[in-house]
């Protein structure tokens, strides 16, 4: 997409939003078509990690659209940037959903209504889906860890779901030699769901902490 074309879209974007009535967010009949066409593209692809793959290619062309909305920042109903976050974090640009994620849950924007989950629940379950790799967290997890709690905190999600988040935090502590702060979260997440698999990493964590107090 040329920057003239980017631009006049992201003017368009947030001069939609921006206007009151019964007009969902910045969506105009540009961006309509364009949605259209894109979700029968990934409609056409049966592989995920094609799906995934296509997202990452078909986002760039949004990104006008979603700064117009943000810079709006009027909070209207708007499905179209709610698909946009989850696409987000299909296509593993974590960072980015983070961003959008906190215009959203600013202003309750709901999830798609494809989906069952909240916002906040979708965030934090596919978040943590892409910061693990093999069954392990990647590198560096724990500080986008921290900002997705901070993002969902006080908002309505179910035991499993927070308890989840709370069992992958205390890991990632635990990872990095923070025992005290693993067995509070894995504390945590036992409270709300004791079947949330981290009674042996609380041993562990114990454990650490437990030698650690000679020295303290």
């Amino acid at each position: 997409m040329n920057p003239i074309r980017a631009h006049r879209m992201k003017i368009e974007a947030a001069t939609q939003a921006a206007r009151s009535g019964d007009d969902y967010g910045g969506i105009t009949d540009e961006f309509k078509e364009m949605l259209h066409r894109d979700k029968l593209l990934l409609k056409a692809e049966r592989s995920v990690t094609a799906k995934e793959a296509l997202k990452r290619t078909l986002l760039p062309k949004y990104a006008p659209y979603i700064e117009g909305v943000m810079e709006a920042g009027n909070g209207k109903p708007d499905p179209l940037f709610s698909t946009l976050l989850i696409w987000r974090l299909d296509a593993s640009d974590v960072d980015g959903a983070l961003d959008m994620a906190e215009y959203a849950l600013a202003h309750g924007l709901e999830s798609p209504d494809e989906h069952q989950r909240t916002t906040a629940e979708i965030l934090i379950e596919v978040g943590i889906e892409k910061l693990t790799k093999d069954g392990v967290l990647v590198s560096n997890a724990r500080p986008t860890l921290e900002r997705i709690a901070r993002l969902t905190e006080g908002e309505s999600i179910v035991d499993q779901v927070a308890a989840k988040l709370f069992r992958v935090r205390g890991n990632a502590a635990l990872k990095d030699q923070d025992a005290g702060v693993a067995v509070e979260h894995f504390k945590r997440a036992l409270a709300l769901h004791p079947a949330a698999g981290c009674k042996a990493e609380l041993k562990r964590a114990e454990k650490e902490l437990k030698a650690l107090a000679p020295q303290a």
